[in-house]
């Protein structure tokens, strides 16, 4: 099991994963979808799919470069513009690399292993979380952190929010924080009343969702701290994420569910059957397509409207990070 939302720990291995694995180091590769060679191979990645017929898109995937990081890659992501992937890694580094060329941009020495890495939507800042029980924003261009905040436990998930004004955060003693990010004040505090695994910042950074191990998906105001909305699921809850225009939520689950809810009812809208505890779920920009990465080590590609399932892709370890880009044509795990 995951500590705290090792968003792609892989316990021993020293492997990654997106998309699966290659050999035993710490790598990433990238991926292209090209129509002629839908060749596939093992590895850490991000890839990228064309336009047009979707099942062709997704049928269409061959491996690219590789990048080696350090340590355990816990965490991915790519930036809104698709020009900068970030990865958190268990030698408490932060690595940034363009995803043109796959060339490291430079990297940056936390205090701890990283958990999660969010780049903010222009790529200027990343905020990393740390299980030395801080969290901290950097200046992607430079290197230089810009602020510390600190939680006083294990950092295991956390959000930078459109503007790069607040930050969320969530720890392991069921803590969840909204921050400034100029003065570094908790502008509000609330708790779950047990690990918080997973969170989510809404776009216009109104509300925030947290996943916990006390079975509960709840979305909160983020300026009163009032619970909008708690959907109370069967088991543990690994991974949280809304949909851009707020209207539905995936959880993943360790009963080994993908669901989908209607934020405004609580209704269960769609539940899908996936290979082992889902440690992340992931919506497409337009809300059509939903990314899973599982304990069965899957990543799983879903129609959201009907449930079906687009596309499986089979890992040699478990898919603990999957982001989505919002055009549907990066896919990073």
């Amino acid at each position: 099991e995951p500590r705290a939302m090792r968003v792609t720990q892989l316990g021993d291995t020293r492997k990654n994963v997106l998309w699966g694995l290659l050999g035993s180091s710490s790598r990433l590769d990238r991926w292209e979808t090209l129509m002629e060679d839908s060749g596939r191979s093992s590895a850490s990645r991000f890839g990228k799919t064309l336009r047009g017929d979707e099942q062709a898109r997704l049928d269409a995937i061959t491996p690219r470069v590789a990048l080696k990081c350090d340590g355990i890659v816990h965490s991915v992501h790519t930036s809104a513009d698709k020009k900068m992937l970030a990865t958190g890694d268990s030698s408490g580094n932060v690595s940034l690399w363009r995803t043109r060329d796959a060339s490291l941009i430079r990297t940056i020495s936390c205090s701890g292993p990283v958990y999660r890495v969010d780049l903010s939507f222009d790529k200027s800042q990343v905020l990393s979380c740390c299980d030395s029980g801080d969290a901290k924003v950097w200046d992607t261009c430079t290197g230089e952190e810009l602020i510390n905040l600190e939680c006083g436990a294990p950092v295991s998930c956390g959000a930078i929010s459109k503007d790069k004004a607040l930050v969320v955060t969530g720890d392991i003693r069921g803590s969840a924080r909204v921050w400034d990010t100029l003065t570094g004040e908790v502008l509000l505090a609330v708790s779950c009343g047990a690990r918080i695994r997973s969170i989510d910042l809404s776009g216009d950074a109104r509300v925030f969702v947290t996943g916990d191990n006390n079975r509960c998906a709840t979305v909160w105001d983020s300026a009163t701290g009032q619970a909008v909305r708690t959907i109370t699921c069967t088991h543990e809850v690994y991974s949280v994420r809304l949909s851009d225009d707020q209207r539905l939520l995936a959880t993943g689950d360790a009963m080994c569910k993908a669901k989908i809810w209607d934020v405004t009812t609580g209704k269960l809208k769609q539940t899908m059957d996936c290979g082992g505890w889902v440690y992340s779920v992931y919506f497409s920009g337009d809300g059509t397509m939903l990314a899973t990465g599982d304990q069965g080590k899957t990543v799983r590609l879903w129609n959201v409207a009907t449930g079906q399932l687009l596309y499986k892709l089979d890992c040699e370890s478990d898919a603990y990070s999957v982001d989505l880009s919002a055009d549907k044509s990066v896919l990073c795990v």
